[in-house]
């Protein structure tokens, strides 16, 4: 099956459509020929080919139509073919705006959004267009999102920096005008209004940067334990270590895995049994019994950066920073939401793939262009500096994803899986240097397969107040241990809400 998945990408570049399916179908009911074929779809669709993806997909589908993937993949497809109308709709949208049509423009800007939802340009387009029609705070949200996409329009960070400081959100639009003026240092007329935001700040509250957190943890899915038993001391890094053990049940996907972590409780009692998605994310609302996040005693405060299970944004003592698959940002995803312009300044992005295109391809995209995987570090090394520039709070928690990227892409042997633990290593260590927490705590809900690049359950976990080393314990006593060590009722873990 290497040979044919190779011969069939080889056959759909070189536009001989008969010979790549041929090639394809022949794929099926050799070893694995499951995940070759869907590899086979997502390579093309990585390359930019959807038209040959598309026509493959539906041959897997007439010969296997209960194979799960064909629909999940078969969306990502369909959304690259219409990325292509996406950009006449934008072409037509912005010469109407400069013609000053901005209610036509709208609503071309509108329709080019839904083909193409991570283009700056149609985002921008739009925003401007609702502000043209007196309709600010509308525009407002399409303008973050284009930001978020890329950050190289001037005009939309002044917007934002004068409706930040109209409200009184002066750390907002502190953090707007900066970008603004690093990208239009000649305007004479925001300096002074830097100077009253900064003014007015010089009474805030510290920031995480300038008080330490009581407790930071790191929830770093994919880090498995045949890495950390390197013999090296950097990968021990000094502190309790161990195995997370499975339930007896099997695997799980992610979200009940993480649930569990959090909660204490098997899925049978926590309720989560299905995947988060973009079309259903997943949030701590929806277990059955709260988590160890909600159960912190009165008075103290949390940060939540890029969690698992954050979407909706919880509602808690503190704030929220939502990760995948909350796309791109939005005051929806902030709590409270007058943090977002504050978040967005600071580049903070939820995760590498806010589509479900991105998500689909990722492993391919990483390993066709080296660019992408310097963008995914950019993506993790921005959640822990936007997390610094948020309010202080008693309870810091960062979720990473890379090692979660990079492991569906490359072995754990491959050199730039061991370079990825190291920069996880390096963020960790530095971030904990710079903060000097009273505890930390490094979680992950399971690691992968040493062969074949799928996840499997067990993981590896680091808790800084337990002593001792090669310690083991069931993924079930992690949540107790730590509301017990921060004086909470752990007895309230596992009751239905």
């Amino acid at each position: 099956n290497y040979v044919l998945y190779r011969w069939t990408v080889a056959a759909a570049i070189l536009e001989r459509p008969e010979e790549a399916q041929e090639t394809y179908v022949r794929m099926f009911p050799h070893r694995d020929g499951e995940e070759a074929a869907k590899r086979v779809v997502l390579t093309l669709v990585a390359l930019g080919l959807p038209e040959f993806a598309g026509r493959l997909t539906d041959a897997a589908a007439s010969s296997h139509p209960e194979w799960e993937w064909i629909g999940q993949v078969g969306r990502a497809v369909g959304q690259q073919r219409l990325q292509k109308r996406g950009g006449e709709l934008k072409r037509q949208g912005l010469e109407l705006l400069e013609a000053g049509q901005a209610a036509e423009a709208e609503g071309l800007l509108r329709q080019g959004v839904e083909f193409s939802p991570l283009d700056d340009q149609l985002l921008v387009g739009l925003g401007r267009a609702l502000e043209a029609q007196g309709r600010g705070q509308e525009a407002e949200a399409w303008l973050m999102r284009g930001l978020n996409a890329f950050p190289g329009h001037p005009w939309a960070w002044q917007r934002l920096a004068e409706a930040c400081f109209g409200r009184g959100d002066y750390a907002g639009a502190e953090a707007c005008y900066l970008r603004y003026l690093r990208l239009t240092p000649e305007d004479k007329e925001a300096g002074p209004r830097l100077a009253v935001c900064r003014r007015r700040l010089a009474g805030a509250g510290p920031r995480v940067a300038d008080q330490p957190p009581r407790l930071v943890v790191f929830l770093v899915g994919g880090l498995t334990p045949e890495m950390a038993r390197q013999p090296a001391p950097h990968f021990l890094m000094g502190r309790a270590w161990g195995e997370l053990l499975p339930e007896a049940s099997g695997p799980l996907p992610d979200a009940p895995s993480w649930a569990g972590l959090y909660t204490g409780a098997p899925a049978s009692a926590h309720g989560l049994t299905a995947e988060s998605s973009f079309q259903r994310p997943l949030g701590l609302g929806d277990l059955a019994v709260p988590s160890l996040w909600e159960l912190l005693p009165p008075g103290m405060s949390l940060g939540l950066t890029a969690m698992p299970l954050g979407l909706p944004v919880p509602e808690l003592p503190g704030w929220s920073l939502a990760g995948l698959p909350a796309g791109l940002l939005s005051s929806q995803a902030v709590r409270p939401d007058g943090l977002a312009c504050l978040a967005l300044a600071n580049d903070y992005h939820s995760d590498f793939a806010l589509t479900e295109l991105d998500l689909q391809t990722a492993p391919e995209r990483l390993e066709r262009d080296v660019r992408l995987e310097a963008l995914l570090y950019h993506v993790e090394r921005r959640k822990l500096a936007a997390a610094l520039r948020m309010p202080a709070v008693d309870v810091l928690v960062v979720g990473l994803n890379v090692l979660e990227y990079i492991q569906r892409g490359f072995a754990v042997a491959h050199y730039r899986t061991f370079a990825a633990y190291q920069q996880v290593y390096a963020w960790i260590d530095n971030l904990l240097a710079m903060l000097a927490p009273r505890e930390f705590a490094v979680l992950s809900q399971r690691g992968y397969d040493t062969k074949g690049c799928q996840p499997v359950r067990g993981g590896f976990y680091c808790l800084s107040w337990l002593r001792g080393e090669n310690g083991q314990a069931h993924y079930g006593d992690i949540a107790p241990a730590i509301l017990a060590h921060l004086g909470g009722d752990a007895g309230r873990l596992g009751r239905p809400r």
